[in-house]
């Protein structure tokens, strides 16, 4: 079995992936910890996600996208999953790249779930509010209001859901 342990770290800060940093030996995982893996559980590989995209099925395509930070996704024990809720059971949700690439790259999987998949009273219909990710599958209104309120929060002139501000 190869020694993983030995081989450096690679950096990500400046790509769509946000890395979880390993809890300290004997430490009970936080609630948001055990969140963030709870959505890493879900997530899907690269592999996964580059067979989705029948024009692209190369797993080049997906780390361009990662790189560019139109996908996002995260890594939890040196594990790289994209977050499941980018994503339906017929290919890329429509619109998330041009959503998800106004956030900074700091934020965490956490808040980027939260956003699309949370309601919210902006976006209504039939009297209800509903989620941007539910607003862009059913396409219920202009994507460009959901990327509005993603450079909103991106800017933190939108409240962010449970979220510590981005360190310089």
């Amino acid at each position: 079995m190869p020694d993983h342990s030995r081989r450096p770290r690679q950096d990500h800060s400046a790509q769509g992936i946000w890395v979880m940093p390993p809890s300290p030996p004997g430490k009970q995982a936080t609630i948001n910890e055990r969140y963030v893996r709870a959505l890493h559980a879900e997530g899907l590989t690269v592999t996964q996600t580059a067979s989705m995209f029948s024009g692209y099925p190369d797993t080049r395509y997906i780390h361009n996208r990662l790189t560019e930070g139109s996908l996002r996704g995260f890594i939890v024990d040196d594990q790289l999953r994209l977050l499941a809720c980018q994503f339906t059971s017929n290919g890329q949700v429509p619109w998330v790249g041009n959503v998800v690439i106004h956030f900074p790259r700091c934020f965490s999987p956490l808040v980027i779930n939260r956003f699309l998949t949370e309601p919210h009273d902006q976006l209504q219909h039939r009297h209800r509010g509903v989620s941007p990710r539910e607003w862009l599958v059913r396409g219920l209104g202009s994507p460009f209001l959901i990327m509005e309120m993603a450079e909103h929060l991106g800017q933190g002139l939108y409240p962010r859901p449970h979220s510590r501000a981005c360190r310089s």
